[in-house]
């Protein structure tokens, strides 16, 4: 499983280390405002941002209302349901295009005839500015086409609005509004324009937008994610937590277009502190092996099937061993073996992968467990590393074969990444448990109130645990831990997962140096099996990190490693203090 995992896994950070590039955009309107406010023209603004890494200006789809506004349309009310256009008629013949809706020449005075109130005319989108287009080719930059579902929109509006974009030097189409242009009839056709014309898809991350699951499902070769912080979040950081922001996001989240906003407006000249900022940006991206130049979808690492099922078939005997232990060697481990196996044949498709991945994530901790429980004699080191080795292999096995362009995109999850997590750690100490004693006995004895406050605690932990556990964890984290999450940020090259090295690595090793040093007294052999189930904590959080499956495959092992290294050295210097005291205590009863 090993070998072959590893395989899968070269030719996964082939197709991930052969997409560096990350593309930097800013909007516009916020462009010409600080360039305004810097006594600069738009282009001259853009310019500055351009030799700071900015690769592509956001444009949104202007609207009727902002015509009225600068003089160029006036909108009078016939009747209730029916509107007079008067001025431009370029501005008439954008508007008909852009929004679909039919007008008719009025002889009145000489005008147009539409059938909306004034106010719904004004809310029509104009589609994208000729003049903004210009100046933003004038400056040499891509052009990032902003479109909202607009009312009467059809399919060859559609394909105007996508070539008008394209046209214009577009490199991507970011819908705006709550929901992509043509949700929900015309969606399947906004994917097949956007393939025709060769124009990639930009996903906001985090964003719930109605129909944006269904376009980058439909073209996920075509698909890019955009990270972009609102001004109320600027609001709340730092100009160093803003980098970092925009720069984990690219290279831990293989995010490949950044929104950049300002940290602030005001000032004698707030486009040379956007553009440093945008520097800064691009340094840090720099420093992570990226590029701010125009970014490209990721292609497939082109795993193939056959490779797949041999992964999932080589973890065979170890899932009906892990099944043994568990249930015994009758009929139900031959049962659960046999349904693996039924799994594990039926990942030639992509169907049952995830039931296939999430078996071996939840057997090779348990394996874990059963292995140490089989130990006659406790070696802490080497054990040590076999849970760890066990355990990571385990994640080797799902991170190799979920893998493919949907993966990245996150278009598809690890749904079980939750069980994964937590139904070893309870298996495993089951499994410890019966060392002790008889499980059986145990479920005759009575239930006293310090054993109900215990599991009552442990309960509530593992729940906030739980809670926080996923690839996008709803659980808040406190700004004291947000500190300390960026000092560890600053001083590794990436940051480990604290329940690895703050919690189970060292548990698990002064653990295991416990039931070495004192495997016949029964206070310290207690202590050592509860220290060795914390422990698991960190065992099934090495599956869990690399269960996400966006992340890149290096800096997920990466993560592991660093977090092992310091959680063992963790664990040396807390044994320093507890090994002594082990040697001069006299043993307990047996």
């Amino acid at each position: 499983a090993l070998v072959l995992s590893l395989i899968g896994l070269g030719m996964r950070h082939r197709a991930e280390s052969a997409n560096r590039a990350v593309g930097l955009t800013a909007e516009f309107t916020v462009v010409q405002d600080l360039s305004s406010a810097s006594g600069l023209s738009t282009i001259e603004g853009l310019k500055r941002l351009k030799d700071q890494g900015l690769t592509a200006v956001t444009l949104s789809e202007t609207l009727a209302g902002e015509a009225v506004a600068d003089g160029r349309l006036e909108i009078r009310r016939l009747d209730a349901e029916t509107s007079l256009l008067l001025g431009d008629p370029a501005v008439v013949r954008r508007l008909e295009r852009a929004s679909g809706v039919q007008v008719f020449e009025y002889s009145g005075p000489p005008g147009w005839t539409i059938s909306l109130s004034p106010t719904r005319v004004r809310g029509l989108s104009l589609g994208l500015s000729p003049e903004e287009i210009a100046v933003v080719q004038a400056a040499g930059l891509g052009v990032i086409a902003r479109h909202g579902n607009s009312i009467g929109l059809t399919r060859s509006t559609l394909e105007g609005l996508i070539r008008e974009a394209k046209e214009a030097g577009g490199v991507g189409l970011l819908p705006s509004g709550d929901s992509v242009p043509g949700r929900r009839d015309l969606q399947d056709d906004l994917a097949e324009i956007l393939k025709a014309e060769g124009l990639p898809y930009l996903t906001a991350e985090f964003s719930r937008m109605s129909g944006d699951d269904a376009i980058r499902t439909r073209i996920p070769e075509l698909t890019l994610r955009l990270h972009a912080a609102q001004f109320a979040e600027i609001d709340r950081l730092t100009p160093a937590a803003y980098i970092e922001r925009y720069v984990k996001a690219a290279t831990e989240r293989n995010i490949r277009w950044l929104l950049l906003r300002p940290l602030s407006t005001v000032g004698e000249n707030p486009l040379s502190e956007f553009a440093g900022t945008m520097k800064e940006v691009n340094d840090g991206l720099r420093r992570e092996g990226l590029t701010a130049k125009l970014p490209r979808p990721f292609t497939d690492p082109g795993i193939p099937s056959a490779l797949v099922l041999l992964i999932f078939l080589s973890a065979v005997p170890l899932v009906f061993w892990a099944a043994s232990g568990l249930l015994g060697s009758g009929r139900l481990a031959w049962a659960a073996a046999g349904l693996y196996a039924l799994l594990a044949a039926g990942a030639l498709t992509t169907t049952t992968r995830p039931f296939a991945a999430l078996a071996c994530a939840i057997a090779f901790p348990v394996a874990a467990a059963l292995w140490l429980e089989s130990r006659p004699k406790i070696r802490p080191w080497a054990d040590f590393a076999v849970l760890i080795g066990l355990s990571l292999i385990g994640g080797l096995v799902v991170a190799s074969t979920l893998t493919g362009v949907g993966w990245m995109l996150q278009n598809r999850q690890f749904t079980g990444i939750k069980a994964a997590h937590f139904l070893p750690i309870g298996l495993a100490g089951l499994t410890l448990l019966r060392r002790r004693v008889s499980l059986s006995d145990v479920m005759r004895q009575p239930i006293l109130w310090g054993t109900a406050a215990a599991a009552m605690i442990g309960a509530a932990g593992i729940m906030f645990m739980l809670n926080r556990t996923g690839n996008d964890s709803p659980g808040a984290v406190s700004g004291l831990e947000l500190q300390f999450r960026s000092l560890l940020d600053q001083i590794l090259p990436v940051r480990p997962r604290t329940k690895e090295f703050l919690i189970g690595h060292p548990a698990l090793l002064v653990g295991l140096l416990i039931l070495a040093r004192r495997p016949k007294d029964v206070r310290w052999h207690t202590a050592g099996l509860a220290l060795v189930f914390l422990g698991f904590i960190g065992l099934t959080s090495i599956v869990n990190t690399l269960c996400h499956l966006h992340t890149p495959v290096y800096l997920s092992l990466l993560r592991i490693a660093i977090g092992l290294g310091v959680g063992a050295a963790i664990g040396a210097l807390v044994w320093l203090v507890v090994g002594p005291r082990l040697s001069k205590e006299e043993p307990g009863p047996v």
